[in-house]
């Protein structure tokens, strides 16, 4: 009788029992869902890293720097060649703006392709060799320039600016390359302003530098007498004097 009475009220259980069903399911599509929100919220939080770095970038290249603290400094080569092109290649040899790849070899351009098949000619390799060897290249513009005589100190006519010929370095300090007193007369732009005493290299001093190297020398080595009488000789002479002047000074 009891049996048969439970069984009479089966059907008012059924909403139960579809209800226990349905929250079986749909805590398997929760436990779905939250695992593609929290994809979603990382894939979010790797989108707002980049576009901060990017910006950061932004503000660094705006700022004339090559990319931050991350990445090592770019070095160039020398200018590209092509044609009306203003960019510098790179230390595989291409062009940061036209993307031509240039033979380091023999200085050709060889095209968009690095691996084209080209052959050196001999002639144009011995040009580039004593390129690389009695030029360096401008650390500004990358412009090689000569070095015929005179001191360590290089002028960039093209830039103007100084660098050191051993180091390759900009010179931050005082300029004394002839050529950049040239360009000055000549109505050079926004030339730096100079420090008092500077000397042209291989010229003569001022007035005040050369009597406070005199008292220094007088002070220090009074066996430089001789060299100063001859110095004195040769001013009322006029023979020899400036030979005379840089063994004293130099």
């Amino acid at each position: 009788m009891l049996l048969d009475q439970e069984k009479a009220r089966m059907p008012e259980t059924m909403p139960a029992v579809e209800n226990y069903m349905k929250i079986g399911t749909m805590r398997k599509r929760l436990t779905h869902d939250e695992e593609a929100c929290n994809k979603l919220r990382q894939q979010l939080h790797n989108l707002k890293t980049k576009i901060t770095q990017d910006k950061r970038k932004i503000k660094r290249y705006e700022r004339g720097e090559s990319g931050g603290g991350e990445e090592k400094k770019r070095e160039f080569k020398r200018k590209c060649g092509v044609e009306d092109c203003r960019g510098f290649l790179s230390s595989q040899w291409k062009c940061g703006l036209c993307a031509t790849f240039t033979c380091p070899h023999c200085f050709e351009v060889l095209g968009k392709e690095k691996n084209c098949g080209h052959v050196c000619d001999p002639n144009n390799v011995e040009s580039a060799n004593m390129i690389k060897k009695e030029t360096r290249n401008c650390p500004a513009c990358a412009t090689p320039i000569f070095k015929i005589e005179g001191c360590d100190q290089m002028w960039c006519t093209q830039c103007h600016i100084a660098f050191s010929w051993k180091s390759g370095m900009r010179v931050n300090g005082v300029i004394h390359n002839p050529h950049f007193y040239q360009w000055q007369r000549e109505g050079g732009g926004n030339a730096p302003v100079q420090t008092p005493g500077a000397q042209v290299c291989g010229g003569l001093p001022g007035a005040w530098q050369f009597r406070r190297q005199l008292n220094r020398i007088i002070s220090g080595d009074p066996y430089q007498s001789t060299t100063l009488s001859q110095l004195v000789m040769g001013l009322h002479s006029g023979k020899d004097f400036y030979n005379l002047f840089h063994k004293l000074f130099n």
